[in-house]
């Protein structure tokens, strides 16, 4: 082997932004290079990124697309909803999640209607339909209208809390015997998806473009390999790149009490598939969350080889200081970050220290 590389991007963004640059800038053939992660859901911030670098991909999982979720399907369709208040598909899709007390009945009623207007109407209009319910349907249509005039981010919040989407997926859970918590990393890894956009359809355009991109990538001759671990026991290649080397991401948080050699095991067979150069990232957040180095990482000694300390932090990043408020990197000079607070206030700080200790994080 080559090269092995540690480095610790400031969140997977970074992560995503920081091997693009490595696969446009140094390699040829792009089917050289394989990226590895321990879960599928993974794979969601790479083909983002890819998708938006222009970069082919072949998804050795082929039917992967993390926006074919059934959560992802369900809040997508809150969205459209509120764009279009007449779409009898999304309001089929939502109306019950969770129960509202409509019956099938009128599930079928609706599905059968031939007129062009809002299902919420069609049934407050129903002569059947009682009072209470009638001023409940109204009371929900506007919510959902709500939902196009907020910011996306507090739009996704609002369905999530304010329309109860939790109650559904707490139900969900405990009908299917599904960890709430798994449920909830689904929720919080749209989220992730979706910062960085500004309005429901941005973020609409931007699901087409990645479900048209995954489509592509099963006729992709030459691309970057995107795989979980367990995808490529058996095959080599020239360059690796194992993602999200963090705790409870691998081991995961699922076998890490009672399947930890195996896990050990898995990020061996991980290290293992690189046959001239390995790039192992541990992104220093999560979904917003600070994470702790992958135990693996710290018993091979490879946090200290060829690693990179600048958390993917670049000059005129905007980052915000506990103490000192939003700032601009002006400078970063191996572990000495000079950031610009306004007012003629520059401060020196070590990076390292801001970055471990938890005082700094990244504005987008």
């Amino acid at each position: 082997m080559g090269v092995i590389n540690f480095r610790t991007p400031y969140d997977e963004r970074n992560q995503g932004e920081d091997i693009a640059n490595i696969i446009e800038k140094s390699i040829e053939n792009l089917s050289d290079n394989a990226i590895l992660y321990r879960t599928n859901m993974e794979a969601r911030s790479i083909i983002d990124t890819f998708t938006r670098r222009r970069i082919p991909f072949i998804l050795l999982d082929k039917g992967y697309n993390f926006f074919e979720h059934f959560i992802c399907k369900d809040i997508l369709s809150y969205l459209r909803l509120s764009i279009d208040i007449n779409s009898k598909e999304n309001f089929l899709s939502i109306i019950n999640k969770p129960f509202r007390y409509v019956s099938k009945a009128n599930l079928e009623y609706i599905e059968s209607s031939i007129e062009y207007k809002s299902p919420f109407d069609i049934l407050i209009e129903k002569r059947d339909t009682p009072p209470y319910q009638a001023k409940k349907l109204d009371e929900l249509k506007r919510d959902i209208l709500y939902l196009n005039k907020i910011s996306l981010s507090g739009a996704i919040q609002y369905i999530i809390s304010e329309l109860n989407y939790i109650d559904y997926l707490k139900d969900y859970g405990e009908r299917y015997n599904q960890s709430i918590e798994e449920l909830e990393d689904i929720v919080e890894e749209f989220k992730v998806a979706a910062d960085g956009l500004k309005t429901i359809v941005e973020l609409l355009s931007h699901v087409e473009r990645v479900k048209e991109k995954i489509e592509e990538s099963k006729e992709v001759q030459d691309g970057v390999i995107l795989s979980t671990i367990h995808g490529v026991k058996g095959m080599e290649f020239k360059n690796v790149f194992i993602i999200n080397s963090t705790e409870e991401i691998i081991p995961h948080k699922s076998s890490m009490e009672e399947n930890i050699e195996e896990e050990r095991r898995l990020f061996y067979v991980a290290v293992t598939r690189a046959i001239d150069n390995l790039y192992i990232f541990s992104p220093k957040t999560q979904k917003g969350k600070f994470k702790d180095i992958s135990r693996f990482v710290l018993e091979g000694g490879l946090k200290s080889i060829n690693s990179n300390n600048d958390y993917g932090i670049k000059m005129n990043d905007i980052i915000h200081h506990k103490s000192y408020g939003n700032g601009k990197v002006l400078s970063i000079d191996d572990d000495v970050i000079k950031i610009d607070f306004g007012d003629c206030v520059s401060k020196s700080f070590s990076l390292r220290v801001l970055i471990e200790n938890n005082i700094i994080i990244m504005k987008n």
